[in-house]
């Protein structure tokens, strides 16, 4: 994809902060959900969002059939906390760099 079809690092960064800022709502408001009608957690799922919002992310960089590297990051890396208690993190600009440059940090390596 040309460098003027790219998203922009910083519209990239802004709607990855706001996945993981509505991830925390939504975890907050699913427990208050649960307790209110003495229900399991999981009833809040956002899912077809997410996956949306991801598969739109997705577009602007190279296909991997197998894996979606932004599904990665967002939910099996926990938005870049590798390790936060020994400083590994992987800002959303950092993630963004990785794609643009191909070599995308995988914390399963």
């Amino acid at each position: 994809m040309t460098k003027q079809n790219m998203i922009p690092k910083p519209l990239f960064a802004a709607t990855i902060s706001a996945m993981q800022h509505q991830r925390i709502l939504d975890k907050g408001t699913d427990k208050i959900i649960g307790e209110a009608f003495d229900a399991p957690s999981g009833l809040l799922d956002n899912s077809i969002l997410y996956n949306a919002i991801c598969d739109l992310l997705n577009h602007f960089f190279p296909k991997d059939d197998v894996n979606c590297p932004i599904r990665h990051y967002c939910f099996e890396m926990d938005f870049g906390a590798i390790d936060i208690e020994n400083g590994e993190f992987v800002s959303a600009e950092d993630f963004y760099d990785s794609l643009v440059n191909g070599d995308f940090y995988d914390a399963r390596d």
